[in-house]
């Protein structure tokens, strides 16, 4: 599970460093979904890996609003993802490291059932691995790259999951969130949320 959360890491939601060439990396994560924070924080220190208390910093998504983010402490298990290729991290997925990577980057359209996880800062080769990779877990109809467009011309390619392969990995979306207890992802596997706001 930590090898699938470090290599989603990589290519989602998570920022790892290295200070010097000598040193070992670490890796912040940070969403507004403290649940799921949570969740990534617990699975760094049930491994050994030692991470700071959850603190606030500036969102680099929305001017002036603060988001939750923790980092660990060096680690040579870090270091090991650190020092591979997106490639080599997307054909290291398993089913466990497309759900964090969807939890990280993906939406799911909640009445026609279709999926896309967002490839920002993927080649084309990249993009053709993760297609890749999608159809050898889930099987039957292949994804395909579209384009977002957006009004003021930036481009962002995507990766469409259909509805039939989106059925199969919701299924597993769902058993994950609902595992892990993870209520402020329940949306993205199309659960009811329990929570009050």
């Amino acid at each position: 599970m930590l090898e699938q959360l470090l290599y989603s890491g990589k290519l989602g939601d998570g920022c790892l460093v290295k200070q010097s060439k000598t040193s070992n990396a670490t890796i912040t994560f940070n969403t507004i979904c403290i649940d799921y924070l949570i969740h990534k924080k617990c699975i760094l220190e049930q491994n050994n890996i030692i991470t700071s208390h959850i603190t606030y910093g500036l969102s680099g998504y929305k001017k002036g609003r603060k988001i939750p983010r923790f980092s660990s402490r060096v680690d040579e298990r870090i270091t090991r993802v650190y020092d591979m290729t997106k490639l080599e991290c997307i054909k290291s997925l398993d089913k466990q490291g497309l759900i964090y990577l969807f939890l990280d980057d993906g939406s799911l359209h909640k009445t026609k059932l279709f999926g896309n996880i967002y490839c920002n800062s993927f080649n084309d080769e990249e993009i053709k691995a993760l297609i890749d990779k999608i159809f050898e877990l889930y099987p039957g109809v292949r994804c395909s790259k579209l384009i977002d467009r957006k009004k003021d011309g930036r481009e962002y390619p995507y990766v469409s999951i259909k509805k039939s392969t989106m059925l199969d990995f919701l299924k597993d979306i769902q058993d994950f969130v609902i595992k892990y207890d993870i209520q402020d992802m329940f949306y993205k596997a199309n659960i009811p949320s329990t929570t009050i706001s």
